[in-house]
């Protein structure tokens, strides 16, 4: 019997099997290559992407510090004048030439000018001071502290008196605007 020829139920022979597995192994082969070149590849893009994550976390971390740094050199810068105007003001006191009406206007005169300071440090982060305007309570933007009565009835529900601004950064409100509110007088109801 030819070992090239099918055996009589349709069983290939010795040398048929020796091919088809010499295929198979062949097939197998190039099935295995190409696995590994995709995990070779899948490994190389997820360095590439642990690379990007670094960066970017590195890139966050210099941004906050930047920003925080600024941040701190403005209220050393602050803290260095406010020091100045302490000595100045002692050295002063020390002084009999000026009265303590003078010292004392002096000194408001320096405490009335902190507040602007430390909004140009807020204003150099994207931090501004805001007042809603008109009379109408806003409670997205403003905040009511206290209420005061009235007996007029427009006034109900409307802004007394502002007692300090609200600070946005951006469209962001970071404190609203601290109001007292009219209300109707407990004679009213």
């Amino acid at each position: 019997m030819d070992t090239n020829e099918t055996a009589e139920h349709g069983e290939q022979t010795p040398m048929a099997d020796g091919v088809a597995l010499k295929d198979l192994s062949e097939r197998l082969n190039q099935l295995r290559e190409a696995i590994e070149d995709k995990a070779e590849a899948n490994a190389h893009q997820h360095e590439l992407f642990d690379n990007l994550e670094r960066q970017l976390g590195k890139y966050r971390r210099e941004t906050v510090n930047r920003i925080t740094d600024m941040m701190i050199l403005d209220v050393i810068q602050l803290i260095d004048r406010i020091n100045g105007d302490v000595w100045r003001y002692t050295k002063l006191g020390e002084s009999s030439d000026i009265d303590d009406a003078e010292r004392y206007a002096r000194l408001l005169k320096v405490l009335k000018r902190l507040p602007s300071s430390m909004e140009a440090i807020l204003y150099r982060q994207g931090v501004e001071p805001y007042t809603v305007p008109g009379d109408a309570v806003d409670p997205r933007r403003q905040k009511i502290l206290q209420t005061v009565e009235t007996d007029d009835d427009f006034k109900i529900n409307t802004v007394a008196e502002r007692l300090a601004p609200g600070y946005e950064h951006g469209s962001k409100v970071i404190r609203p605007e601290q109001i007292k509110v009219y209300k109707g007088s407990l004679a009213q109801k």
